[in-house]
């Protein structure tokens, strides 16, 4: 799958193993951003109570902070939920603060949103979001 974006172009790949799936964007032969997915992870029977099937954890979402706010997130986030349609996906809503330019917290929830995660209200701990 091959993206364009004014001034950039970048290739979505994805790598699948029986435990991850890993989805990177590369563009000019570099990682630009990357999603890790635990296909079966030690605390998924928390949310068989809410989900019903197979359940996955999504570890990590990041982009390369030169490339912040030009979309890649936003693909990556996209292809996940294609390539594992047969999953619920269920992530940990812990901002990477690296520059100003990451986001908050609140922001990253509704920035979830947008892809039909919803918080898990159960959570004390940390703010966990279920597609």
């Amino acid at each position: 799958m091959q993206l364009k974006k004014p001034g950039m172009k970048w290739n979505i790949e994805v790598t699948r193993t029986s435990r991850y799936c890993y989805i990177n964007a590369i563009s000019n032969n570099e990682r630009i951003g990357k999603i890790c997915v635990d296909l079966q992870s030690e605390d998924a029977n928390r949310y068989k109570t809410v989900c019903k099937g197979n359940l996955a954890k999504i570890i990590l979402i990041q982009t390369n902070v030169s490339v912040c706010g030009q979309g890649i997130a936003t693909t990556l986030l996209n292809k996940t939920i294609e390539e594992l349609a047969d999953y619920n996906l269920y992530l940990n809503v812990v901002p990477l603060v690296r520059t100003n330019k990451d986001k908050s917290k609140n922001e990253l929830i509704k920035f979830y949103s947008k892809f039909g995660f919803k918080k898990y209200k159960e959570d004390i701990c940390v703010t966990t979001m279920i597609r």
